[in-house]
């Protein structure tokens, strides 16, 4: 019941106490006992009254979670950085504290008395004591069994009441470590088993009971899978959206708790996207059918079945060429910005060409920095984006898996940097030194030979007992003659058409040979076991070799990774070794990305000549 259907008029205290008494266990919100408290200062002038009301506002504007107590508003202060929240209970005055230890005596409401009794608990020292928090779990039982029987107009907030007392109940036991286990036990059965309770209430005591994990054993989840079962067999209308989002990730983990069979709850799973994928029917949302087809797809892996992955499969399939997102197209001014970034590079082009390919290979004002996008101002909007759900497409259609893109903290931002400043001025630089004659194929040769290991040519021995010279510059002096020859023929003959494909093609497939021999120069091992055997790492595996850590810090991951996976990257290796790219996508920026982080690999000289 909310307070405005009470039609109750209050003019003294008394009646206020009365009503409170009366109704606490009908009232739906916290907030609903906040109207009648502010009804009753208008009716009065008398001081004393006024702080009584006032404490009551303030213990009403309380919420209970669990354990945790927090308070109805919350501010950030610009100035100092603290988060300033009213009520605070370190601020409540010690009157008022005496005030509600005087109520605890005089009301008779049980919910009351649990709620008194638990700020009371929250108090700070010297006037919290283990008494309180004894009686407030007495008066949630009370409170909760009440509500249960209690017959109302609108039974599921009732319900919705008692998960959120129960959840405050089972908090407080947990924190102190209630020895009376039998009580808890026995009100979590009644809720738990009540023909007429709703799943929602059965689910939500189940996830309270998982997350407080010292206090409830594995011994007492028995038996509750079953209610999932009857949920999903019941043949009534299920929320499927509800159940793969909300409930059997809770059944998963009550299976793993019990070490119950995982792979049937991970079918269950399967067959909830299925149903959520049959009921989009719109053109315009066949990308969620596609993304509900995905998490089936992975669902039915998990649970080891291979017929239904593969019926599903096909229907992904023949579904992405029908997937069609919507786009959204933002016009800026970039005039300014590119001005700047042009006058930047003419002064990088005006050094000598070591200098240049020097600034190049550190990346310093080229490439955002790991502790420059830590540390950048953030949207108060970018909260809210990550409420939701986010679905990442490659290139072709596919989606990626679970939580992809999501492990890196910095990568959306590193894009869009990378795209707006870091390609726009590594153009210039190019551009500039290749038309002044600065910059040069020969020249960057020269470089890469002189100030990189790639200069240091590398023997191996293979099977055979024979000596082979591995020499980097005669495999990567191709591709970087072709990008200048193609580049230069652009900038003397505006009619010439380049063509990048060769030299993005052969210097994508080199840069991971360059981390692994990088790699194995430093004698760091680079096979790993898989099911064909031993064999050699992937790139991601190469990524993640902890000695590698301490040669290329987190500005040169940032770089590596954006470059050649697919969380949040351009994932350039695997477009070109799959051939997903087509001619248009063969720009000159890639090339310049190319360029870069080679120059990036080869910062270090294994064995430097002496002076």
């Amino acid at each position: 019941m909310r307070f405005k259907e009470a039609n109750i008029s209050i003019k003294s205290i008394d009646e206020f106490y009365e009503f409170l008494d009366n109704s606490s266990l009908d009232l739906d919100y916290s907030w609903d006992f906040v109207q009648p408290i502010a009804l009753l200062k208008k009716e009065t002038n008398d001081p004393i009254i006024l702080h009584h009301l006032q404490w009551e506002l303030a213990c009403f504007s309380f919420e209970f979670r669990g354990a945790t107590l927090f308070s109805l508003a919350y501010s950030y202060d610009l100035v100092s950085g603290e988060v300033m929240q009213y009520p605070s209970s370190k601020e409540f005055e010690d009157a008022g504290f005496e005030y509600i230890k005087d109520r605890v005596d005089q009301v008779k409401n049980p919910l009351l008395r649990a709620r008194y009794n638990h700020l009371l608990w929250k108090a700070p020292k010297g006037i919290k004591n283990l008494k309180y928090a004894t009686r407030a779990i007495e008066n949630y039982v009370v409170s909760v069994r009440k509500l249960l029987n209690k017959k109302v107009g609108k039974p599921d907030e009732k319900y919705l009441r008692v998960s959120n007392h129960y959840e405050s109940l089972v908090g407080i036991c947990s924190e102190i470590n209630f020895k009376n286990r039998e009580l808890i036990i026995g009100l979590t059965s009644e809720i738990l088993h009540q023909r007429v309770v709703p799943f929602f209430l059965r689910h939500a005591v189940m996830d309270t009971m998982l997350k407080n994990p010292k206090y409830f054993k594995a011994v007492e989840f028995h038996g509750s899978l079953n209610l999932f079962v009857t949920e999903l067999e019941s043949g009534g209308e299920l929320d499927y959206f509800m159940m793969v989002h909300n409930y059997l990730p809770t059944a998963l983990k009550i299976a793993q708790r019990t070490n119950d069979n995982v792979k049937k709850w991970h079918n269950y799973m399967a067959d909830c996207y299925i149903r959520l994928a049959e009921k989009e029917t719109n053109e315009e949302r066949y990308w969620i059918k596609q993304d509900y087809y995905t998490h089936a797809i992975h669902a039915y892996g998990r649970a080891g079945n291979v017929e239904k992955k593969k019926e599903i499969e096909q229907l992904y399939f023949e579904l992405k060429p029908k997937v069609r997102l919507p786009g959204v197209k933002m016009q800026f001014d970039v005039t300014e910005i590119y001005k700047e970034l042009e006058n930047h590079a003419e002064s990088i082009v005006k050094r000598t060409p070591e200098t240049i390919y020097s600034i190049i290979m550190s990346g310093r004002g080229i490439f955002p920095s790991a502790e420059k996008l830590r540390n950048r101002p953030k949207h108060p909007d970018e909260a809210i984006l990550n409420l939701g759900h986010r679905v990442d497409f490659d290139r072709n259609k596919n989606i990626g898996s679970a939580g992809s893109g999501q492990n890196e903290p910095f990568i959306d931002p590193y894009h869009w940097e990378v795209q707006g400043i870091a390609l726009p001025l590594l153009e210039f630089i190019f551009a500039k030194g290749i038309q002044s004659g600065k910059l040069t194929f020969e020249n960057m040769i020269v470089f890469l030979k002189q100030y990189t290991w790639f200069g240091k040519p590398f023997s191996r021995i293979d099977l055979g007992g024979e000596d082979i010279i591995i020499d980097w510059i005669k495999l990567l002096a191709p591709a970087i003659v072709e990008y200048f020859v193609q580049t230069k023929s652009t900038f003397e003959n505006k009619l010439y058409s380049p063509d990048y494909t060769l030299c993005i093609d052969s210097l994508v497939l080199k840069l991971e040979g360059l981390l692994r021999n990088f790699c194995e120069q430093l004698n760091f091992a680079t096979n790993v076991t898989g099911k064909l055997g031993i064999q050699e790492a992937n790139i991601s595996q190469i990524f993640e070799i902890e000695e590698l850590k301490r040669y290329f810090d987190e500005d040169d991951f940032l770089l590596f990774k954006y470059l050649l996976l697919r969380e949040g990257g351009i994932n350039l290796r695997n477009n070109v070794a799959h051939c997903f790219y087509t001619h248009h996508d063969y720009g000159r920026g890639k090339m310049h990305l190319l360029l870069a982080t080679i120059l990036r690999i080869g910062k270090y000289n294994f064995r430097p000549e002496k002076p």
